[in-house]
Parts: structure tokens; C-alpha cells; sequence
């Protein structure tokens, strides 16, 4: 077990360093939020050291690199913009949910991928849907009486030469005054804004237009959830 807790050590240093260098301006806050979703899932996983947990928290410390390396790519102005499969992406983004889905108490589901290719920065696509994911299980109220998870749908739909992805919820939903301004810095409706920095939805935005070239889109109804739809151009 001592490399287990070594690797939660190294993990807690990893995220110490990364919050002393963002309050000295090193690095920006947005990268911050990216990191973020990768960390906790490999914690969440050593948490539970089986023979399976562990396979994840090695896949979440890849995926990690991966964010890094293309957090420094972007903060010195350098794009990886290339082919990827988006089936493969997928499969990725489906083992870092997993432990944050069971530590949110939800249960998050998607439909079929349809086979194609999306250009771009695959980190970057990555980072994208787990941050629409989270922000999705995050529009629920803290509950913890509730016995059923509170369900997250992650849709596709490939309509000619683009890609349609849609991550609902049934949460608490945002007013329409609230929806005016979801793409503004440092603005978060979530109940559990207080643990976030408000730059999530800014960032997907941000990501979508100028590493995809896609669109986005929020629908919401208060009282009965969100509907976050994403165009992105495939190949």
C-alpha cells in the first residue's frame, strides 16, 4: 500500500504547486479548472485501491499528462490541431467520469457514437464534455438523503457534416436571468458554485468557437433541468 499513499502524496504536491504558481501568475486560472477533473479521479480511484481502481487512476494520470502538456501548449501560444477518432476520446472520458459520477451521487449515461473524426486538439476536446459533464452534475442540490442518482444523459446525433452532442440534466435548471449571462467570467448559478471559479462554461465556449470551430447553446427550464448542445464539424 505505500505506493498507493505515495501517489496520493505526490498528487496532493501536484495540485499545491499548481495553486501556488496560479496565485504568482504562472499559470492562469483556466488551467486550473481543466486540471482539475483528471486529479480527482485518480484521488477518487486510490481511494479505493483495487486491482480495477487502480487501472483507472493510471488512465486519469495519462489523461493528466495529456492536459498539462496541452495547458502548456496554450499558454505559449502553440495549437495541436490534428485528426482524432472520437469513439477512442469517448472511451477516455467515460473512465474519468466514472469516480467523479459515483462521488457526485449520479449516474451518468450515453447513447450510441456514431464513428467519425473530429479535427482539433483531443485534450482540449476531452476537457470540454468532462467540464459540460460536471457542470451538469453539479446542477443538483447537495442531498444527501437522496437514494437514486441523479441521472445525466450524454446524447450524439450526426446530422451531415456535423456533430451534435447534447449533456442534459434534470436539476434544478437556471432562471432566464441567470441564462443570460452563463457565459460571463467568474459567473456560476450551481448550487456548489462555492467549490468551482465560475469560468467553466467560458472556457467551453471559448474551446468550442476557436479549437472546433463548432457553436454552443444552453436551454434551460427552472424547476426541471438544463439541455447543453454542442455543434462541432466533423471530417
Amino acid at each position: 500500500m505505500s505506493h498507493i499513499t505515495e501517489a496520493k502524496e505526490h498528487l496532493f504536491e501536484l495540485i499545491s504547486d499548481l495553486n501556488r504558481y496560479a496565485e504568482f501568475g504562472k499559470i492562469s486560472a483556466s488551467v486550473l479548472h481543466e486540471i482539475s477533473s483528471p486529479v480527482t479521479a485518480a484521488l477518487l480511484n486510490l481511494d479505493d485501491p483495487d486491482e480495477a481502481s487502480i487501472e483507472r487512476a493510471k488512465t486519469s494520470l495519462l489523461q493528466l499528462n495529456k492536459y498539462i502538456h496541452a495547458a502548456r501548449n496554450q499558454l505559449r501560444g502553440y495549437s495541436c490541431q490534428r485528426d482524432f477518432n472520437l469513439l477512442s476520446q469517448i472511451r477516455d472520458i467515460k473512465r474519468i467520469l466514472l469516480p467523479l459520477s459515483k462521488s457526485y451521487g449520479s449516474k451518468v449515461t450515453f447513447t450510441k457514437c456514431p464513428s467519425c473524426r473530429l479535427t482539433g486538439d483531443p485534450a482540449r476536446f476531452q476537457q470540454l464534455i468532462i467540464s459540460l459533464v460536471t457542470n451538469a452534475m453539479d446542477a443538483y442540490p447537495n442531498d444527501s438523503h437522496n437514494i437514486k442518482p441523479n441521472p445525466v444523459r450524454v446524447s450524439f446525433q450526426k446530422a451531415r457534416q456535423v456533430l451534435i452532442i447534447k449533456i442534459q440534466d434534470q436539476g434544478q435548471g437556471i432562471s432566464s436571468t441567470n441564462i443570460s449571462r452563463i457565459f460571463d467570467p467568474l459567473f456560476s448559478s450551481k448550487p456548489r458554485h462555492e467549490n468551482g471559479l465560475g469560468l467553466g462554461m467560458l472556457i467551453a465556449k471559448d474551446t468550442i468557437e476557436k479549437v472546433f470551430h463548432g457553436s454552443i447553446d444552453v436551454a434551460s427550464d427552472p424547476g426541471a433541468g438544463t439541455v447543453v448542445s454542442v455543434k462541432i464539424p466533423v471530417n
